[in-house]
């Protein structure tokens, strides 16, 4: 049984991750500072921990997926559920392996957001710390 997918290469992988990571991490950091505009922090302090608090939201909400992945799947329920159905057992595995690979791929692209943001926040407010002559 040979799997007739192309294989990735890991150069190609990482510059994959790179960029859903940094799509992730655009689309969150215009979103944390529109909200920040709206509840009115307008400092470079603030939107600073905006960012901060953002990225950190950002890798727990890609924890989080893990976990409820794992609770899903872990259910006495849903594995008695899957055994009702026409698939054989090979490819209800194979199944099961595609959902976990898409939850660790969510999880890697939050990770890399979050560490973006949390980046950006820091040096944002390191500039807000520098006294103006």
């Amino acid at each position: 049984m040979g799997d007739s997918a192309p294989r990735e290469r890991w150069g190609m992988l990482l510059k994959r991750l790179l960029r859903n990571g940094l799509i992730a991490a655009a689309i969150l950091t215009g979103i944390t500072l529109s909200i920040c505009w709206f509840v009115g922090w307008r400092s470079l302090y603030l939107v600073g921990q905006g960012l901060l608090f953002a990225g950190v939201a950002s890798i727990a909400l890609g924890i989080l997926s893990i976990v409820g992945a794992w609770n899903n799947r872990g259910s006495f329920n849903y594995q008695f559920s899957r055994s009702a159905s026409h698939l054989d057992i090979g490819s209800r595995a194979s199944q099961d392996m595609r959902y976990v690979f898409g939850s660790n791929a969510f999880l890697i692209t939050m990770l890399i957001a979050g560490l973006i943001m949390i980046l950006m926040g820091y040096i944002v407010q390191s500039f807000a710390n520098v006294p103006m002559a």
